[in-house]
């Protein structure tokens, strides 16, 4: 699949959105509560655009090699996360993501559960996610296509700009960008509250469905055990009847011989 730079810039946005999306609502689920994740104060971590990017890049050729494709992704996304993770903590002083609480860690920045996450989640996208994406970015009109996206650059420029601004302690020389980053960010809030709340609603109602059910097997076992034992009991009652109503009849039968 020959791709374009005008298409390129499309998947970094479309997948960074997706990644945003993914992380809040993987924070509704680990924290039962909304958190907007990423570096940015908008609905995009560019991180999961540029690992797909890296991705499509050197991995689509093997979509036919499964085992390949899940590896070369883990690595790739692996060794993204990690030197973005060190990158920030280095120039920043502060930490995106620690997984020191999960085994098999290295420095808070990676751990194996999310790199063999990361294998899984690649693969489904490489294999079911990306033709269907591509063909979207190809039907838009061109026009509209490049209208857009220089709206979001423009976006995400002024978004990095004031996100840099406001870790550098430069918002009076900056205010209007900072205001602007405030809406954003507002936005980006907006959308993650309904996210997290679907993902936390959808959760809570999966788990009265189980208890429902759980309920309504238990009352189900109930039941068939008391049809048994009550059809057992008739039967036992109709055996009595019958084997009484045949000595009747034997000793009608004797009295009358």
């Amino acid at each position: 699949m020959n791709l374009s730079f005008y298409d390129f810039c499309w998947l970094f946005f479309i997948y960074g959105f997706l990644g945003w999306c993914s992380e809040v609502g993987f924070a509704a689920i680990d924290e039962g509560r909304f958190v907007n994740r990423g570096f940015l104060n908008g609905p995009i971590c560019p991180i999961y655009g540029v690992g797909v990017i890296l991705i499509i890049l050197f991995l689509t050729t093997y979509t036919r090699h499964i085992l390949t494709l899940f590896f070369g992704s883990m690595i790739l996304a692996t060794a993204l996360e990690y030197l973005t993770g060190w990158f920030l903590e280095k120039v920043f002083h502060a930490k995106w993501w620690d997984y020191t609480k999960y085994p098999f860690n290295y420095k808070g920045y990676i751990c194996l559960e999310f790199s063999l996450l990361w294998g899984f989640a690649a693969t489904f996208m490489v294999k079911l996610v990306h033709p269907a994406i591509v063909k979207l970015i190809h039907i838009t009109p061109p026009v509209l296509g490049m209208f857009l996206l220089l709206l979001l650059f423009g976006l995400i420029i002024a978004d990095l700009i004031a996100t840099l601004a406001s870790i550098r302690n430069l918002q009076r020389r900056l205010q209007l960008l900072t205001a602007f980053a405030n809406e954003i960010h507002g936005v980006s809030d907006r959308m993650g509250s309904a996210i997290s709340g679907t993902v936390m609603d959808t959760r809570r109602k999966v788990s009265e469905t189980i208890v429902r059910y759980d309920g309504y097997v238990k009352l189900y076992v109930q039941h068939r055990e008391e049809e048994k034992a009550l059809s057992e009991q008739h039967r036992s009652e109709e055996r009595d009847f019958a084997e009484q109503h045949r000595a009747e009849e034997q000793a009608l039968l004797d009295s009358i011989r």
